[in-house]
Parts: C-alpha cells; structure tokens; sequence
C-alpha cells in the first residue's frame, strides 16, 4: 500500500512540476511590474488626483440632473 501511494505522490508530483511553473512567475512578475510602474509615475499620479476628484463630482452631479429631468418629464407628462 504504502509503495502504491508513493507511486501516487512521485506521479502528481512529476505532473504539477512543469505546471507550477507557470503559475508561479507570472504574478509576482507583475506585482512588481505594477510597483516599479507607481514609483516610477508617483509625481504624476499626485497631479492626476485632483482631476479624478473633479470628474468624479462632475458625473455625479450629471447624473443628478438627468435624475431631475426625468422626474420633472415625468410629472409634466401627467398633467
């Protein structure tokens, strides 16, 4: 019994081994491709910031006016 599960174990082994491999690269290569990338665009990330705030505001009071506009189309269209 105990030769058949060594068998076992050296056969799941022999078939992750090329496999891990694989899995096992590329995720720490990008990680650190993403760090080097933000250390890297630090100071333009600190001037885009603002910008993204803004936008953000920008299409949150657009869709409060579209919001507006449909209820008042709403209303309208009941009297």
């Amino acid at each position: 019994m105990l030769i058949c599960r060594r068998l076992h174990q050296l056969r799941q082994l022999f078939l992750f081994s090329p496999s891990s491999g694989l899995y096992s690269c590329p995720l720490p290569m990008t990680d650190g491709g993403a760090r080097l990338i933000e250390l890297s665009y630090a100071d333009m990330l600190k001037r885009v910031d603002p910008l993204c705030k803004e936008l953000k505001d920008l299409e949150t009071k657009a869709e409060d006016t579209r919001q507006k506009r449909r209820r008042n189309n709403k209303n309208n269209s009941r009297t």
